[in-house]
């Protein structure tokens, strides 16, 4: 299973298409990208990470109810193939999706461990992180951890 870490910018060209970014692209060659929850981000999982997840949603689902099978529908509309192009690690993401998350001209690509997700970069700016000493105390709280132990392994 690929893991993805750190934070990247990119620009949508004038075709709608993005290059994903080459820390990304080392391990897979296709991927889904589905809608988020909540927040205005598509989220990108590798197609065998992506596979597994759907199936666990599908379970939750009734499929001789009306409700969910529109839901289910909905979802599926809402998710997408791409394999980046070899040579250029180009994707397109289709406008709609990109407008659902406010795309302009740039996005932010950040890995999430098992996914990536993909924001417009004013939205991501905007969001609000925690800042280093909150995340300290967030993290402490949060795992349990005492103030001089900073290792996450023991």
């Amino acid at each position: 299973m690929a893991n993805f870490f750190g934070k990247y910018t990119g620009l949508l060209d004038d075709k709608g298409r993005l290059v994903l970014p080459s820390k990304f692209r080392e391990e897979e060659t296709a991927f889904v990208i589905e809608k988020g929850l909540e927040e205005p981000f598509l989220e990108m999982y590798t197609k065998k990470e992506w596979e597994q997840h759907a199936e666990e949603k599908k379970k939750e689902f009734d499929f001789y109810e009306a409700d969910d099978r529109k839901l289910w529908r909905s979802y599926m509309n809402n998710c997408i193939d791409v394999v980046p192009d070899e040579k250029t690690g180009r994707i397109v993401i289709p406008l709609h999706l990109l407008n659902k998350i406010g795309v302009k001209k740039e996005v932010v690509f950040a890995g999430q461990y098992r996914n990536i997700e993909i924001w417009a970069k004013e939205v991501w700016e905007n969001m609000g992180m925690l800042n280093d000493k909150d995340y300290d105390v967030a993290m402490k709280k949060k795992l349990g951890r005492k103030k001089n132990n900073t290792s996450l392994n023991t």
